[in-house]
């Protein structure tokens, strides 16, 4: 009986230890594998592959997507697998046939071969949340001389 008695109060406060940014990647993630709704966006592609010139810094990538949907569509967030990559849209919300874009900016810092990023949109489509996985795909050419 004292085992139960020693137990943390709350089962859950090891979320508490968790990086903010790791809790709200896990939740989108969680909600994009659930399959909440139909998706309005229509994306021209879910995926890009970039392959990076010797000496290049950083690459940049631009996801297009229109909104099919009957209502407008809010994008709530846009996260990131890794703090080497920033992605931002060009506004938040999209009537009934807008475009909209977003744009990712991935920064090398040292790093060479084949890497991936992953860009979890989060958005209001049709009365709930949906979230959509955009991924970059780059190959980073080794630097001259090395």
């Amino acid at each position: 009986m004292q085992y139960f008695a020693s137990r943390d109060p709350v089962p859950f406060r090891v979320f508490e230890r968790l990086p903010m940014r790791m809790l709200r990647l896990s939740v989108i993630l969680l909600l994009w594998l659930s399959g909440v709704s139909a998706h309005a966006l229509e994306w021209k592609q879910k995926e890009i592959a970039i392959e990076s010139a010797s000496g290049s810094r950083a690459a940049e990538a631009v996801f297009i997507f229109d909104n099919k949907g009957t209502e407008p569509v809010t994008i709530i967030t846009i996260t990131t697998s890794c703090t080497c990559t920033t992605a931002v849209a060009d506004k938040m919300t999209y009537e009934v046939n807008d475009s909209g874009k977003i744009s990712v900016h991935f920064d090398f810092e040292g790093r060479t071969g084949k890497q991936q990023r992953t860009i979890l949109v989060l958005a209001w489509e049709n009365g709930a949340q949906s979230v959509t996985k955009l991924t970059l795909n780059v190959s980073i050419a080794a630097p001259a001389g090395a």
